[in-house]
């Protein structure tokens, strides 16, 4: 009994010797470690992913991780498509998102999403217009600049004045065709111009129509209803006056006239005219996105191209009722014959030299050169070539000509041939 508690004595001296050895503190591998927690959150308006290094953060998905006291992590940032990093939030050991880990902690990444400007310019021209943008936003006049989110496609709208015709897109480099990507701050200008009459007259000595020739140059067109269709006219002169039509907008059976003054060089509508001419019975195949006019020395006449054949349709202006009436007067439906097979009949004008009624189409593909044909009245049908001279050229063209249409006449003295301007 007595060996026991000697032994035990000898083991209880052992342990507190080896306890005053190690400093009274215990084994320091055996201490408990001590973890803290980091967690990230974002802020802003969009969107992307932190990672840690150590590994432990992959946020989106996992958003928290328990790192050992002092341990140092570095957060990267890296933002979505379309979105940028703004920076850290949170405590200040967050701010350049190397974190050491001597508590918890909550760092917050923002993330915002990537806009761009795109703004509408002082327009360059001498006319006026309206600017629209596909998804909307811009709408210039009042409201010329928008904010879009980067790379989205943005198709703009150039919408002229009445009186003005849209010229070309200036500006960014890809403003050119009005189809743009917004991957930067882009500014566009739409470039709107007074529409005026580029007047020519045949010179004989040439054989060709010559612009500026015995002519008055940049005619203007005034007092416009709003709702004037502009790239759907004809012109006539009937003896005494030089007369411009245009039909109303949305309109087949509604014209707006014209009249030439010489003091201020301009076609200004109503004056000394009917300002409103209405046309009536207009057969169902008559293609009402043109027109051509003329005056023979009796009847103001109007004519139509059949949609389905090589013919026109003749109406005259009927004094009683006001208004030009199909078949009023006239030969109904004429035949146009013997035409090259580029004849463009899209492009086309009429007049009445007092002799023949002539016909003009432009050749396909072509601003300069014109075929000519005229009313044989005994076969009652135009034909291409017969008492004229074709083809027939335009010469010293103005480098603002506009040859998508065409409007003629002959005024008693010179046959003379009108473009709009671009």
């Amino acid at each position: 009994m007595k060996e026991n508690f000697i032994t035990l004595f000898i083991i209880i001296g052992i342990l507190l010797l080896s306890a005053c050895k190690d400093g009274g503190g215990g084994d320091t591998e055996n201490t408990a470690v001590i973890d803290f927690s980091l967690a990230v959150t974002s802020n802003g308006n969009g969107s992307g992913t932190v990672t840690s290094n150590p590994m432990g953060l992959s946020c989106g998905a996992d958003c928290v991780e328990s790192y050992s006291q002092n341990t140092v992590v570095t957060l990267t940032a890296a933002p979505d498509s379309g979105s940028e990093f703004a920076g850290w939030n949170g405590p200040a050991d967050c701010v350049d998102g190397l974190v050491t880990l001597t508590a918890d902690i909550i760092c917050a990444a923002t993330f915002n999403v990537i806009t761009h400007t795109l703004s509408i310019g002082s327009n360059t021209g001498t006319g006026s217009g309206r600017v629209m943008s596909m998804p909307a936003g811009i709408d210039c006049s009042t409201d010329c600049s928008e904010d879009y989110l980067h790379n989205t496609s943005v198709s703009l709208t150039a919408l002229a004045d009445v009186g003005s015709k849209f010229f070309s897109w200036e500006g960014d480099a890809d403003c050119s065709d009005g189809s743009l990507t917004i991957n930067s701050d882009i500014t566009c200008n739409a470039v709107f111009n007074l529409l005026i009459l580029n007047q020519a007259a045949f010179n004989s000595s040439t054989v060709t129509y010559q612009y500026g020739f015995n002519s008055m140059e940049n005619i203007k067109i005034t007092g416009s209803p709003a709702d004037a269709d502009l790239s759907r006219w004809a012109m006539l002169h009937d003896g005494s006056a030089y007369r411009l039509y245009v039909f109303k907008k949305n309109s087949g059976d509604t014209l707006y006239q014209y009249v030439y003054n010489a003091t201020t060089n301009a076609y200004e509508y109503g004056l000394n005219s009917f300002p409103v001419l209405k046309i009536a019975n207009t057969p169902s195949d008559a293609d009402t996105g043109s027109v051509s006019m003329l005056h023979d020395g009796s009847f103001y006449r109007l004519y139509m191209r059949s949609k389905t054949s090589a013919a026109i349709y003749q109406f005259a202006f009927n004094d009683a009722t006001s208004r030009y009436e199909y078949g009023f007067n006239s030969v109904n439906k004429i035949s146009l014959t013997g035409a090259p097979a580029d004849t463009d009949f899209t492009r086309w004008a009429m007049l009445h030299d007092g002799t023949y009624y002539r016909f003009y189409a432009f050749k396909a593909g072509s601003g300069t050169i014109l075929y000519q044909f005229a009313f044989d009245s005994v076969q009652q049908e135009y034909r291409y070539a017969f008492q004229s001279v074709t083809p027939i050229s335009l010469d010293l063209v103005p480098v603002n000509n506009d040859a998508s249409s065409l409007s003629m006449l002959h005024d008693g003295s010179a046959y003379r041939l009108y473009t709009q301007s671009k």
